[in-house]
Protein backbone atom coordinates (compact mmCIF):
# COMPACT_ATOMS: atom_id res chain seq x y z
CA UNK A 1 0.00 0.00 0.00
CA UNK A 2 2.77 2.21 0.86
CA UNK A 3 6.19 2.37 -0.58
CA UNK A 4 8.17 3.41 2.73
CA UNK A 5 7.54 3.33 6.30
CA UNK A 6 4.88 5.86 8.07
CA UNK A 7 6.64 8.42 9.64
CA UNK A 8 5.33 7.80 13.82
CA UNK A 9 4.11 11.35 13.98
CA UNK A 10 1.79 11.11 11.29
CA UNK A 11 0.60 8.00 11.66
CA UNK A 12 -0.28 9.67 15.65
CA UNK A 13 -1.59 12.55 14.01
CA UNK A 14 -3.60 10.50 11.38
CA UNK A 15 -5.27 8.18 14.40
CA UNK A 16 -6.09 11.16 16.24
CA UNK A 17 -7.54 12.75 13.56
CA UNK A 18 -9.99 9.61 12.70
CA UNK A 19 -10.50 8.85 16.67
CA UNK A 20 -12.35 12.76 16.82
CA UNK A 21 -13.88 12.89 13.80
CA UNK A 22 -11.74 16.55 12.90
CA UNK A 23 -9.97 16.58 9.06
CA UNK A 24 -6.05 16.46 9.26
CA UNK A 25 -4.70 19.08 7.33
CA UNK A 26 -3.03 22.51 7.32
CA UNK A 27 -4.85 25.48 9.06
CA UNK A 28 -6.26 27.11 6.16
CA UNK A 29 -7.48 23.47 5.32
CA UNK A 30 -9.12 22.70 8.29
CA UNK A 31 -10.75 26.52 8.52
CA UNK A 32 -12.64 25.81 4.75
CA UNK A 33 -13.79 22.36 6.39
CA UNK A 34 -15.35 24.25 9.55
CA UNK A 35 -16.68 27.01 7.00
CA UNK A 36 -18.50 24.32 4.99
CA UNK A 37 -19.43 22.07 7.92
CA UNK A 38 -20.53 24.55 10.63
CA UNK A 39 -18.02 22.56 13.03
CA UNK A 40 -14.90 23.70 14.51
CA UNK A 41 -11.78 21.84 13.21
CA UNK A 42 -9.33 22.60 16.36
CA UNK A 43 -9.03 19.94 18.96
CA UNK A 44 -9.81 22.00 22.60
CA UNK A 45 -7.65 21.99 25.33
CA UNK A 46 -8.69 18.30 26.61
CA UNK A 47 -8.33 16.82 23.23
CA UNK A 48 -5.20 17.82 23.13
CA UNK A 49 -4.13 15.20 25.74
CA UNK A 50 -5.34 12.61 23.33
CA UNK A 51 -2.83 10.00 23.21
CA UNK A 52 -2.43 7.47 20.04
Amino acid sequence: MFKGEINEILLCDIRSAVKSGMALGNDSFKQEVADLTGRRQQMGQTSLLMLC
